[in-house]
């Protein structure tokens, strides 16, 4: 992986799934579907565990399901 496949997505509206983490054993099975814009993407040195920033929420780009994604370009209202 490279420094561009993660900076792509900034800017972007994305929708995608992951699993919340949540203490209750019950409700391991939840997946969550979330969507909005990529505001922010912190990249670590080693490339491991990067990270995006979306409606103020941190999510690791390894623990989400990208659904769907629009370029940067298009003006989403």
């Amino acid at each position: 992986m490279s420094i561009q496949d993660f900076t792509k997505y900034l800017g972007t509206q994305v929708k995608f799934t992951h699993k919340p983490f949540i203490n209750d054993p019950s409700l391991g099975h939840l997946v969550v579907t979330v969507e909005g814009v990529i505001t922010e993407v912190l990249i670590k040195q080693d490339l491991e565990d990067c990270e995006f920033v979306l409606d103020g929420d941190f999510y690791w780009f390894s623990s989400v399901n990208f659904v769907s994604e629009l370029p940067s370009s298009l003006e989403v209202s």
